[in-house]
């Protein structure tokens, strides 16, 4: 068995609790100490490291800020959807998930 370490924004923890406890793998452990603060996030601290930003794919090389902000001016020209074609995905994809973790 592994141990995992997650960093939650506070607002999302009651959703992201209320995903993680319908898992029957995961024991979930109090919090011994709150770790500390970080200064800047993993986007600023790879930029400055190596002047390119993270590549928001698994594999590959990093991106330049310039690809990054390619690639999101084309994610943006992409349709959108409605916020309730977007709940029956989430649906049909939560139930696929609970039936592969039983």
């Amino acid at each position: 068995m592994k141990d995992i370490t997650v960093s939650v924004p506070d607002n999302e923890y009651p959703f992201f609790m209320k995903l993680v406890k319908n898992l029957d793998f995961v024991t979930i452990k109090e919090p011994t100490q709150k770790m500390p603060a970080k200064q800047g996030g993993i986007t600023e601290n790879t930029q400055k490291l190596t002047g390119q930003m993270p590549s928001p794919a698994l594999e590959g090389k990093p991106m330049t800020t310039q690809e990054f902000n390619s690639w999101i001016e084309q994610a943006e020209a992409m349709p959108a959807i409605t916020l309730q074609q977007a709940k029956t995905k989430w649906a049909n994809k939560r139930k696929q998930l609970q039936q592969l973790i039983k």
